[in-house]
């Protein structure tokens, strides 16, 4: 366990001051946006251009990863990172900062790609839980302690940034400097959001619902606090509630989801952030503690949303890989994250803040209505079908593959084309990777990025029968 705690030491500690310069910027970011313009429609917009960097990050980091390797490619978007970080306050805040924003979003995803997609090559099966766990924490505790300069900060917004910008480049020291050898980038494979639909309308619907409720929180919370009369002080500790909630309660309510239909636990959360949303919208400037407290309730609700979403998907699509079905639905789920900002900044600008929480509020009242009607119309999968829940960060698809739940079990023979080669991926030191040809990679990031992807073999690419949310028993 020590072994494998310091072995992935310099990628967690790269982490945490990843998400700390993430998390600073983020809030800087909006609140900047919301004085600037005097309305929170450009803060929106600014919001969803950065998750939809995330999406194509996501897509074009892993062909970077392949054609110049981790420690290079690492290099280079924590590069792209800080410089469009630190040219926010030397261009005005407006639609520039939506390009700024994007590129910022694309380079952070793959800087994750990196860290993850080494964690996972480099962990033993035996020390997955251990090391997935401190990664978890690193990421949401990174995201609540970067909201801690911005009680101090004030007016000094151009030293926010720089700190920000500085976390981000001294993150890539421990990635930079580590005597390890990178791993080589297995392929991954993934399943369509619209097949997952098909399979699992749940599961895939609640993707999506996530995405928006968390890209909105994090976009428009601190615009939304700010709005209501909280100090910068306040508005560092609304989002701090926020995170630290939806961190401490993804254990229990992931247990309780395993023993129980899963639905019931999402639609029980769903409608307790309905009701805090009414709540929110009637008393948009009630006390500091309703305010605080509706804060914790929409981060206990939010967050956990995602990852009971995929265990759902999970449960009833049996034979697809777990690592490939969450890689599916975070394109769901990142889709309603870069919709979600810009739209609920539009109705704060129309009928005022309490459209935030009324926004969030709407949207988990349909998605648990809409899944009552599915509990209903179809039973939940036998008990030793389901998949255990293991609270999941929305980073990248690399992440998944971390997870224990979704650790390959070890082979005795060598695996088989397609398989991506688990049993190097395991961290085995016995194994020799020189004993195998490695395909040969694109020249550089320029193939990388204009190059079409390879297809994927149709013979591994999906089971034959798998079952679905209509037909849980094939």
């Amino acid at each position: 366990m020590r072994h494998a705690v310091e072995a992935a030491g310099p990628v967690l500690i790269a982490a945490l001051l990843l998400v700390i310069g993430n998390g600073l910027l983020g809030t800087l970011t909006s609140l900047r946006l919301a004085e600037a313009s005097g309305s929170a429609w450009m803060a929106g917009v600014v919001a969803s251009a950065f998750f939809g960097g995330q999406m194509i990050g996501g897509i074009y980091g892993v062909r970077t990863l392949r054609a110049v390797g981790h420690i290079r490619a690492y290099a280079a978007f924590a590069a792209f990172a800080a410089i469009a970080a630190m040219l926010l306050p030397l261009l005005g805040a407006g639609w520039s900062w939506v390009a700024l924003r994007f590129v910022f979003g694309v380079a952070i995803v793959g800087m994750f790609l990196a860290m993850e997609s080494w964690l996972n090559a480099t962990v033993r099966d035996e020390a997955r839980g251990a090391v997935f766990s401190m990664y978890m924490v690193a990421v949401y505790g990174g995201l609540a302690v970067g909201q801690g300069p911005i009680a101090w900060l004030g007016p000094q917004f151009a030293v926010g940034i720089q700190m920000a910008a500085i976390c981000v480049i001294l993150s890539s020291v421990p990635i930079t400097l580590t005597a390890r050898a990178q791993p080589a980038l297995d392929t991954m494979q993934t399943v369509s959001i619209f097949r997952i639909f098909r399979l699992s309308p749940t599961g895939g619907i609640c993707a999506i619902t996530a995405g928006a409720l968390i890209g909105g929180g994090l976009g428009l919370g601190p615009v939304y606090a700010q709005a209501i009369g909280l100090d910068e002080a306040a508005v560092a500790a609304f989002m701090a509630t926020f995170l630290i909630a939806g961190l401490v309660v993804s254990w229990p309510l992931g247990w309780l989801s395993d023993r129980i239909d899963r639905r019931l636990v999402i639609v029980a959360i769903l409608f307790a952030l309905a009701a805090a949303g009414a709540v929110g919208a009637l008393t948009a400037t009630g006390s500091q503690i309703v305010v605080f407290g509706l804060a914790a309730i929409f981060g206990i609700c939010a967050l956990p949303t995602y990852s009971l979403a995929v265990a759902h998907a999970n449960d009833v699509m049996a034979g697809i890989s777990p690592v490939a079905t969450a890689s599916g639905m975070l394109v769901g789920f990142g889709a309603g994250a870069m919709a979600s900002p810009a739209l609920i900044a539009l109705a704060m600008d129309m009928v005022g803040a309490g459209a935030f929480p009324a926004a969030l509020g709407l949207m988990a009242l349909a998605t648990g209505t809409f899944v009552v009607f599915r509990i209903k119309a179809n039973e939940q999968p036998p008990a030793d079908e389901k998949t255990p829940h293991h609270p999941l960060p929305r980073t990248t698809s690399m992440a998944y593959a971390l997870d224990p739940w979704t650790a390959p079990e070890p082979a005795a023979e060598a695996p088989a084309a397609g398989d991506g080669g688990d049993g190097e991926l395991a961290g085995d030191p016995a194994s020799d990777p020189a004993s195998e040809p490695a395909p040969d990679p694109p020249p550089g990031w320029r193939d990388a990025w204009i190059a079409p992807e390879p297809e994927p073999d149709p013979t591994t690419d999906a089971p034959e029968t798998p079952k679905s949310e209509d037909n849980p028993r094939p």
